[in-house]
């Protein structure tokens, strides 16, 4: 027992003299860890560009700034570009009027929109407006949807739209504000669009929405801009006159120098007129030639760090891969669209199908049964490898045949079914 207490005092005394570690390799001799070495003074700020939080600043950008407005726009293009092939139970009439309805309702361009929107400002929102009979404050009934009343699909952006806070959940109810109306709407009948995921702290401090996406590039972005502003000045200075004055530091002392600025514009206006420079015996002039040649390699390794950060490929982003770079950047593409794929199906996906049943509830009064929703590829294949493909499956198909495996007419069936340019095959049945 003594022991134990003790042990208890001793543990309790060490405690109170616990001092923070602060440990790390130091080089005084080469000032690694001392007061001079600038990795111990480095400091992180946040910059002032916040777009999320400034909301006509983000559309201004937006609209004005080429950079900032490719980074919102190809994602929400790509994740759109080639779309989904919808198949469902119901009868082919039936879908064709549902997917007819959602096209008129530009569902592509509105998701794309959205998605841009999210990206760019942190959130973004699709109201379905339907007539369930209920108001719009109340959660959407889909069985009591009046038939034909979903016509119109409005794209909310979060400078309008205003989460009705009352807790540190999703929010329940948002406000809709506008030039003509103070509309409370339930999330039941909001589609929505968060950038990027945060942290409890940061969604309160962003009301609720995601964060922006755009915002992770506008620090390579002013760095860019700062960089071939620079290189545009530095070219203007391609060529540099230096005139070398007799006594030219005795008329600086002697407040002359607007002496010897008239001397120089007298040799100019000579050398204009006479296409000759007349100089005092004992002045020189040279002309010197600024050598840019590597300049352009400056800009590419800002432009590199745009492309990083916004996590899209350079030759999509700026139309040409910067200099020296991989030409075709298949490994960055296949990067680029497996996170437009996760996009596709984790976003998107959930978002269709809820307007595939807005849809088919306004137009039947029912769901529409085993939905089916497989995108498109993205990477689209060239003609030679789509003939490459097709010769690799003729050959398939041909050594089953010889084989006995299938019969020549199901080897034709089967190219017939896969493949459009087999379309016109005729399939006689084999007696």
């Amino acid at each position: 027992m003594k022991n134990k207490q003790q042990h208890k005092k001793n543990f309790s005394k060490s405690k109170q003299t616990q001092t923070k570690a602060s440990d790390g390799f130091s080089n005084i001799a080469k000032g690694i860890g001392g007061k001079k070495d600038i990795l111990q003074n480095l400091d992180f700020k946040r910059t002032s560009l916040n777009l999320a939080k400034n909301y006509e600043l983000a559309e201004e950008l937006y609209l004005y700034n080429w950079l900032v407005g490719n980074i919102a726009d190809i994602p929400a293009n790509e994740v759109t570009r080639e779309w989904c092939e919808i198949t469902s139970a119901n009868s082919d009439d039936e879908l064709k009027s549902v997917l007819k309805l959602l096209k008129d309702l530009q569902i592509k361009q509105q998701i794309k929109t959205a998605h841009a929107y999210a990206d760019l400002f942190g959130g973004c929102a699709l109201y379905m407006v339907v007539n369930d009979g209920n108001s719009q404050d109340k959660p959407l009934n889909l069985k009591t949807i009046k038939k034909g009343s979903f016509k119109k699909l409005r794209v909310l952006e979060p400078a309008h739209l205003i989460p009705v806070i009352t807790n540190l959940e999703e929010s329940e109810y948002y406000t809709l504000f506008g030039s003509t109306e103070n509309l409370t709407i339930h999330k039941s009948r909001l589609l929505i669009f968060r950038g990027l995921e945060l942290t409890q702290n940061k969604r309160v401090e962003h009301n609720y929405w995601g964060g922006s996406k755009v915002q992770r590039s506008i620090e390579p972005i002013i760095a860019s801009d700062t960089t071939i502003n620079a290189i545009v000045n530095m070219l203007t200075e391609t060529n540099v006159n230096v005139y070398k004055m007799e006594g030219l530091t005795d008329l600086a002392i002697d407040d002359a120098d607007e002496d010897a600025i008239k001397r120089i514009q007298i040799i100019d206006t000579m050398k204009s007129y006479l296409n000759a420079i007349v100089l005092d015996s004992k002045d020189d002039f040279v002309k010197r030639t600024n050598d840019f040649k590597d300049l352009h390699q400056i800009d590419d390794k800002t432009l590199i760090r745009v492309s990083g950060s916004a996590e899209i490929p350079a030759t999509l982003l700026f139309g040409k891969s910067p200099d020296g770079q991989n030409a075709t950047g298949s490994a960055d593409f296949k990067n680029f669209y497996n996170r437009i794929k996760r996009i596709q199906i984790d976003k998107i996906e959930p978002k269709l199908e809820t307007l595939l049943k807005v849809a088919s509830y306004s137009l039947y009064g029912n769901d529409l049964e085993e939905v089916s929703i497989v995108w498109n590829p993205l990477e689209q294949e060239t003609r030679k490898e789509i003939a490459d493909t097709s010769k690799v499956k003729a050959d398939e198909l041909s050594v089953l045949v010889n084989s006995g495996i299938l019969t020549t007419a199901e080897a034709k069936q089967k190219l017939k079914n896969n493949s459009a340019e087999y379309s016109f095959l005729k399939v006689e049945d084999e007696k």
